[in-house]
């Protein structure tokens, strides 16, 4: 491992994951969700669902070590979002996610080789790259 203290890069990808765009429009008002967008909205729940459980999973290592978790804040800027189209969203979406991706392998490589944590982090990371096809195929099926 790096001279990194793990428990910050656990800290840091639990925020991350804590305030994506999906988690947020999870929590957001739905008033201008269309009874088109079911299986969209659906698809966007099942990656917060997902993005909460991995939350949970990394706290628990945090918690391990006797630390405080840190859960972070949503951007500022998602506050301007409420009245975009799903279509302009789920973009948003994807650009989001394409960081995080990244995010997440940097993560990974300052863990010590092995560890309960990077294995998570491997988790954290197939499961991104998993949300990242779905939204693809959202973006796919809405335009």
């Amino acid at each position: 491992m790096n001279s990194v203290d793990s428990t910050t890069v656990l800290n840091g990808l639990i925020a991350m994951h804590n305030r994506t765009l999906p988690m947020y429009l999870a929590n957001a008002t739905r008033a201008w969700y269309s009874e088109n967008d079911t299986h969209a909205r659906e698809v966007l729940d099942a990656i917060a669902a997902d993005q909460q459980a991995t939350v949970e999973r990394l706290g628990q290592l945090v918690m391990r070590e006797g630390r405080p978790v840190e859960m972070g804040g949503f951007p500022i800027q998602f506050t301007s979002l409420h009245d975009l189209s799903l279509d302009y969203l789920i973009k948003k979406s994807i650009e989001l996610q394409q960081r995080d991706i990244s995010l997440i392998e940097t993560a990974i490589h300052s863990l010590e080789d092995g560890s309960d944590e990077q294995a998570l982090g491997e988790e954290a990371l197939g499961a991104a790259k998993g949300h990242l096809e779905s939204l693809n195929e959202l973006s796919l099926n809405n335009t």
